[in-house]
């Protein structure tokens, strides 16, 4: 009996240990890839989010997403 009084909170511990899987950031990114007549829309009427837009085909070049 005194040794699952001991054993007992070792497995407890045992089971709350677990590992997370990393995420990578292609995990994260999708391409996006607008027409042509969609970015020149998008340069033309909302140039904040065509900026947005290049700068996350940006960093899904930079990561090598898609290779």
């Amino acid at each position: 009996m005194k040794t699952l009084i001991l054993v007992a909170p070792l497995l407890l511990l045992a089971s709350c240990t677990k590992t997370i899987p990393s995420i990578q950031p292609c995990d994260v990114l999708v391409r996006q890839t607008p027409t042509e007549t969609t970015a020149k829309y998008l340069v033309a009427n909302d140039r904040p989010f065509a900026q947005s837009v290049a700068a996350h085909r940006g960093r899904y070049k930079q990561y090598k997403c898609g290779e």
